[in-house]
Formats: C-alpha cells, structure tokens, sequence
C-alpha cells in the first residue's frame, strides 16, 4: 500500500476491489482541553487556518492555528476571550483574518469579531446586540469584501440576517429571510466576481 500514490485510485481483481491512499490527518488540538466546532479558511497565500473552541476550567476560549510547508503551526490562543462560546467562523479579508463567534453574555447570545493583522489582533468587536439569540455564524470571502450570515432569533422566531465586511468595515444587519416559519443553519459562500 505504501507505493500507492496519494489520491489515485487502483482497482484489481477486474474492478471488483479498489484501492486509494489517503492522507494522514492532522491533531491540531490536544487532549487536554474538549475542543469543539473548527472552521477553516484559506489565506490569499493557500496558507490554511483553522479556528476553533476550547473549553477548559469551567469557560472556552477559542484557538487558532495555521498550515504552513512544515504543518500544521503551533495552536494559538486567541487573546481575550473567554466564556459561553458556541461556533465560530473565519475568513480572509483584504489581508486579515477575520474570526466571527457566538458568545452568551448579560443573558444574551451575540456575535462578536476580532482580526488578526501580521501578528497583531485587534480588540473585540460586538456585531450584534438585542435581546434574542444570534448564533450560527457563517463567513465567506473574496478579496476585501466577506459575507457573514447567522441565525437570528427574536421571540420565539428565527431568521436569517447578514452583514457585508468591505476592508475593515462591517455593514448594517439585513434580514436574508423573514418568512412566518423558522430558518436555521445558514451557510455563505462568494462567487469568484463578488
């Protein structure tokens, strides 16, 4: 098996049985904290990174960590975070990472986001407020301009709002949906013109 190729596919006994070898995949994360929910994105550069939560004494922080040509980078912990955490997102934008997450504070889930520039990160931003529960955020780029999506919830009803980030600013909310039933899980993506 080892002198298979990476990604081809062989077939022997006329087809009836075949074979691919697989990359190996990669720990990012250790067993020493639970670590949930990762998202990935993909730098101008084709440098990945991965961003995710980790939840250790008693609150979760998130975590970020990129590939290079060595692997995969030592885990980061992204500076001052800390709490109710649930998902996050990443994205590149106009030469930042963008990181977008949930998290549950003065009784409320919001949305917040921080960038990372070089290797500086700016301070958290809120993007949400409101009573009602916005989580579920998704994020998807192309160039200077990215797209976040989420689950918003107001009563006992769920829509789906997004706002646009050009450089580094972000756009008001607008409503996606706003039919009579509820809408969930939404997902975003950009097509290579905008």
């Amino acid at each position: 098996l080892g002198q298979l190729p990476i990604g081809k596919q062989v077939r022997v006994l006329e087809g009836a049985v075949s074979a691919e070898r697989v990359p190996r995949p990669n720990v990012l994360s250790d067993s020493e904290r639970e670590d949930d929910y990762p998202s990935l994105c993909v730098a101008p550069n084709d440098v990945l990174w991965c961003v995710w939560q980790s939840y250790t004494d008693g609150a979760e922080q998130l975590y970020v960590a990129s590939s290079g040509v060595d692997g995969w980078a030592v885990p980061e912990l992204v500076p001052g975070i800390r709490g109710d955490i649930y998902k996050s997102a990443c994205a590149w934008v106009d030469g930042r990472l963008w990181i977008v997450w949930a998290q549950f504070t003065d009784d409320d889930w919001d949305l917040h986001a921080v960038s990372l520039a070089g290797k500086r990160w700016s301070e958290p931003i809120a993007l949400t407020s409101g009573k009602g529960a916005d989580v579920e955020p998704a994020l998807a780029a192309n160039g200077s301009t990215a797209v976040l999506v989420w689950q918003s919830t107001r009563g006992t009803h769920s829509d789906i709002r997004c706002r646009t980030l050009t450089g580094k600013v972000w756009g008001d909310a607008q409503f996606v949906t706003e039919a009579e039933g509820n809408d969930w899980f939404p997902q975003v993506t950009l097509a290579t013109d905008g």
